[in-house]
């Protein structure tokens, strides 16, 4: 698809999964397309993963996104020397998915001593979640992993649950 002539700076791609397939819609006021551009719910491929759709059923869990920007509690722990942060489900119960529940943690971007003298702490952090390809030392295969960006001090808290009961 080449875009030869657009006239409006809004160009937008809405992207979402009917039915099991992953389709394209666009909104594009005054933009002119060489070739064609997929037209509202047409298929294009499989949808893949634990994909929110809002409304669809209650209680859906999710991943982190690529460079979107989140306020999170949990700890910090270290493991083979490196930081991590050890997500609180209770606080966010969102993110409790198969998969995450499974490693409830996220690497910590950074330099390692920075996060020491945090080991241990019940912390909320704020920062970017941020996707990097990761070998496996052991069995040498790649796999994808968010981390995260922590863009201020993290701060030193306690858990405060909606039901009042301690974690």
């Amino acid at each position: 698809m080449k875009v030869t002539k657009m006239s409006a700076v809004l160009c937008v791609w809405v992207a979402g999964c009917l039915n099991g397939t992953f389709s394209v819609a666009a909104l594009s006021p005054n933009v002119w397309v060489d070739g064609t551009l997929p037209g509202a719910g047409e298929a294009i491929g499989p949808c893949g993963g634990e994909i929110p759709w809002p409304f669809a059923t209650l209680n859906q869990k999710a991943e982190l996104a690529d460079g979107e920007h989140y306020a999170l509690n949990g700890t910090i722990i270290f493991t083979e020397g490196l930081p991590y942060f050890l997500v609180d489900f209770r606080a966010h119960p969102w993110l409790a998915s198969e998969r995450r529940t499974a490693r409830p943690f996220y690497s910590l971007m950074g330099v390692v001593g920075f996060w020491k003298r945090y080991e241990g702490k019940y912390v909320q952090v704020v920062g970017e979640a941020q996707g990097v390809i990761a070998q496996d030392a052991g069995t040498r295969r790649f796999f994808y992993e968010i981390g995260l960006v922590v863009a201020n001090e993290p701060i030193i808290t306690e858990p405060v649950y909606l039901d009042r009961k301690s974690p």
